[in-house]
């Protein structure tokens, strides 16, 4: 439904731009500077409605978010984001070009043109504001330089993704062609602009805000589980107010905010046990500021949240037998999920990926969990390199663990690596359906 409903706005872009004169501007006179003028503005109405629309998606409407889950958004986003960055730079070029005097030097004339157009027409000095603002978020976004950056920093660069939108529209609902040319038109642009900013005023400031007062989210108390060997790790309970009325289900992650020193900045956690309606757990290993941050929390510090997020819970299993894949600390949202499905994960299989698995988070707690459960443990030890980790060799080894792959339901968390070796190998064994949400874009 939400691929459907993205395609027809850009048939409806079309639509408009074609009832505005723009394929009889391109037929007229191919080479003319009026044809350059329209194909750019197609292009610019493209950008447009493609980088409204990921802000819709990435506004974390709950519709959404359980119909597609996080990751299918996460990838729309980013798809549609790279795409409508690359078109907004032919727009500006095309749109400048077709006021260029080619007769002089086109370099001189294009850069005078830019400048002319930028301080002279109508918005264009905010709309160049907003691109500069896009080009930073692209580039922070290139895998290479988003590895060298902490997440919380990359996070609030990708916040200016929002500014960069808001700059950049205005100059075509004020002066475009096709803003202009109908009643339609004008109505259809100021909804989708309106839908677009609405949703994130909504959905990521005023219904957080009420979740978390509504709650009243603190922190009851904090521990270390000591695992001989292992990295450390740090235990974090939160004690609310009638969190049954949440909608929150084991698997399911939080953006966690806690008042204090770096309250901006969001971390984002799944539940290492069922939620209650007084409490919810999540565990974490200390690695890097964000997680060391919560090993120094306090009791009584009061919590932010915004979620639930995910379809990695109970509710979005499609088939009766379940298969669980966990490596290093995934197995917390894998306890969680265990726990919240209660008896229906009676007969599932869970494949413990670890290098030793005594130093494996919680295996304790995973070992008594699945001998009252019934779930069968078969752990994957020894390092990558001695296994032979292959999506061909995990395929068949998941083939062989899991009975009936082919109807059962398969979540995977652990290492973005792991998942994504994981999850291409259970595709390939034939999964029915794989569970498998990042927390990244």
């Amino acid at each position: 439904m939400v691929y459907s409903a993205a395609w027809l706005v850009m048939l409806f872009v079309l639509y408009l731009w074609t009832q505005a004169g723009g394929v009889q501007s391109l037929l007229d006179d191919p080479a003319s500077s009026e044809s350059l003028n329209s194909l750019g503005r197609l292009l610019g109405l493209i950008a447009s409605a493609a980088l409204l629309i990921q802000v819709l998606l990435m506004a974390r409407i709950p519709i959404m978010e359980e119909a597609l889950g996080h990751d299918c958004l996460t990838y729309m986003h980013r798809i549609l984001g790279f795409s409508s960055f690359f078109l907004i730079l032919a727009h500006i070029v095309l749109v400048v070009f077709a006021q260029v005097d080619l007769t002089d030097n086109p370099a001189v004339g294009f850069i005078a043109t830019f400048w002319d157009m930028t301080w002279n027409y109508p918005g264009m000095l905010m709309a160049v504001a907003g691109t500069a603002a896009l080009i930073m978020v692209v580039l922070t976004s290139i895998k290479a330089a988003r590895s060298s950056m902490r997440y919380e920093n990359w996070h609030l660069i990708h916040l200016y993704a929002y500014l960069g939108v808001a700059f950049a529209q205005p100059h075509q609902l004020w002066t475009g062609t096709s803003f202009l040319s109908s009643p339609l038109a004008q109505t259809f642009w100021w909804g989708l602009w309106i839908a677009s900013a609405g949703s994130v005023i909504v959905y990521r400031l005023l219904l957080p805000a009420f979740v978390s007062l509504r709650h009243d989210l603190r922190v009851e108390s904090i521990s270390f589980p000591a695992v001989p060997g292992a990295e450390p790790l740090v235990r974090v309970v939160l004690r609310g107010r009638k969190l049954d009325r949440m909608r929150v289900a084991g698997g399911q992650f939080f953006n966690f905010r806690f008042a204090g020193a770096g309250v901006t900045r969001a971390l984002p956690l799944s539940l290492s046990a069922d939620p209650t309606a007084e409490r919810l757990e999540i565990t974490a290993a200390v690695r890097g500021p964000k997680t060391t941050r919560l090993a120094s929390l306090k009791p009584g510090t009061r919590v932010f949240i915004e979620g639930p997020y995910g379809r990695f819970h109970k509710y979005a299993k499609a088939y009766t037998n379940t298969a669980f894949i966990a490596s290093g600390t995934g197995i917390m949202p894998i306890i969680s999920l265990m726990e919240s499905m209660g008896e229906q994960a009676r007969g599932a299989v869970l494949i413990l990926r670890a290098g030793n698995v005594e130093t494996s988070p919680y295996f304790a707690r995973v070992q008594q969990l699945t001998q009252q459960l019934g779930v069968k443990v078969v752990v994957m030890g020894g390092s990558r390199k001695d296994l032979a980790y292959r999506p061909a060799t995990l395929s068949q080894a998941f083939s062989k663990i899991i009975p009936n792959i082919a109807r059962t339901d398969v979540f995977i968390c652990g290492s973005t690596g792991w998942m994504n070796l994981a999850t291409s190998a259970a595709r390939k064994a034939g999964a029915g359906t794989i569970h498998a949400e990042k927390f990244s874009i």
